[in-house]
């Protein structure tokens, strides 16, 4: 009974992370949507929220859980502590999985404006960065990038998966490197890579 008690209660906690994550994630569309005036329809961003988020869950309960445990399991048998590159995967993941759509303030949709727009560079410091450069939106900053990349592709898939095994080198690539520091290092290229290839699935890109 005790058991049957402690998983409902884990249940309902996870149920409620859930829920508290499509709360604030639909916020934050929301009020970016008004702060930069895409005019995109609240019932369309609750829609797309939730599509997400379901398609999200499931994701994690299927895939990124299996992969965490096998994860560990590596992690353990190769000697390494692995738990604090795990979290970091896991965020990354969730992360990943809706920043195709954090970029759309910085779009062109205009077909007449495509000689301004970026370079290759400048649209991959858009996607490395997003973080910075939504912050300069929030802060009434004025966005200095503009590109017709919308982001949801194959190619920005790859470029980013890249980006973040570099990020893996930079934070675990430590000399010399073992076994088990080599699974660290690709661990946020995995986990974000999972991440955006599920947006892409929800938006039947791929």
């Amino acid at each position: 009974m005790k058991l049957l008690n402690y998983v409902r209660d884990v249940k309902n906690f996870l149920e409620h992370c859930r829920l508290s994550l499509k709360n604030f994630i639909e916020w934050f569309f929301r009020t970016l949507n008004r702060r930069t005036h895409l005019r995109i329809a609240f019932r369309k961003i609750r829609d797309e929220t939730t599509e997400h988020i379901d398609y999200m869950s499931s994701a994690l309960k299927k895939i990124v859980l299996p992969l965490s445990l096998c994860y560990l399991c590596a992690g353990f048998f190769f000697g390494n502590n692995v738990i604090d590159s795990l979290f970091l995967g896991i965020l990354i993941f969730v992360y990943s999985h809706f920043l195709p759509d954090l970029l759309s303030p910085f779009r062109i949709k205009n077909r007449k404006a495509r000689s301004k727009d970026a370079s290759w560079f400048k649209k991959y410091a858009l996607l490395f960065l997003a973080p910075l450069f939504i912050f300069l939106l929030w802060g009434d900053g004025i966005p200095v990038l503009r590109t017709t990349e919308h982001f949801h592709n194959a190619r920005s898939l790859g470029v980013y998966s890249v980006f973040l095994l570099l990020l893996g080198l930079i934070f675990y690539g430590n000399v010399p490197l073992s076994l088990g520091r080599i699974l660290e290092v690709f661990s946020l290229a995995i986990f974000g890579s999972i991440g955006y290839l599920t947006h892409l699935k929800v938006d039947r890109i791929l």
